[in-house]
């Protein structure tokens, strides 16, 4: 039987239990990991499904949005992390730290490698931090990322 492999959520909380916020993004009807109860300092769960249309799933909406904003307001070592760490929670990541830092530094925390933020999170996050040059900025990223032309547009209302 193969090990199964450790998320980077999992290492960072092990290896400082106690010292880190968790913002964990879970599908809907997904329990938050045991890991992150057992060594978070603090926790907070959000459930919404990774898809990028009010139409499809359980789609983040502006009251999940806001929800996870709020709670990771003026948080010291917060992680976010959801299933893959991918697409969901470098979303909400790049919200949180452009209202804290500002688009400059936020955008320094992505790779374009292991990176492919949640545009409907970003879009309705962009909105609620009052900061609309986000979805301008994240636009010339993903186009820059994926190498190809984006426009922004969506099949959705928010």
């Amino acid at each position: 039987m193969q090990r199964s492999k450790l998320s980077s959520a999992q290492v960072l909380l092990e290896s400082e239990p106690q010292q880190w916020y968790a913002l964990v993004i879970c599908d809907s009807q997904c329990p938050i990991p045991r890991f992150v109860e057992s060594t978070a300092k603090d926790y907070f769960r959000l459930e919404f499904d990774d898809v990028c249309s009010s139409q499809l799933g359980l789609a983040p909406n502006s009251t999940i949005i806001e929800d996870g904003l709020h709670w990771a307001k003026d948080k010291e070592k917060l992680m976010v992390a959801c299933h893959a760490g991918i697409s969901r929670s470098s979303a909400m990541a790049l919200v949180i730290a452009t209202e804290a830092w500002g688009l400059d530094k936020a955008f320094a925390l992505l790779s374009p490698r292991e990176h492919y933020p949640n545009k409907l999170v970003i879009r309705i996050g962009a909105s609620l931090i009052g900061m609309p040059e986000l979805w301008d900025r994240f636009a010339i990223w993903l186009e820059k990322a994926t190498g190809s032309r984006w426009r922004g547009g969506y099949d959705f209302e928010i």
